[in-house]
């Protein structure tokens, strides 16, 4: 069976969530700081449309965190040299371990 699409308001709610996280994390100096209620706020949606699209907080944080990763996986799976997949792997693999740092100190 095809994978179906999500509503188009579901896609743009998931998409306002996720980019009030980001700017409530990016903000709060501890991730505990931030509530699902004011990440709901924030994204100008109620903690139902929250819990439905993500689960619970973690769910939440896996989505987010695979959203900021997203950009690397394209680079690596179809992107330019040094990541993509025309470049040998000798020099691939230190620039994925270069970007996999690179993401982890600025995440």
């Amino acid at each position: 069976m095809p994978e179906r699409k999500p509503r188009k308001d579901a896609a743009r709610n998931r998409q306002a969530v996720l980019a009030a996280a980001d700017a409530l994390f990016a903000r709060c100096e501890s991730p505990e700081g931030v509530t699902l209620a004011a990440v709901a706020a924030a994204a100008g949606v109620g903690k139902g449309t929250l819990f439905r699209a993500f689960g619970d907080r973690p769910g939440l944080l896996r989505a987010l965190y695979e959203a900021r990763l997203e950009p690397v996986r394209e680079a690596v799976e179809a992107g330019p040299p040094p990541l993509g997949p025309t470049t040998p792997p000798r020099q691939r693999v230190p620039a994925l371990l270069d970007t996999l740092l690179c993401f982890k100190l600025d995440n």
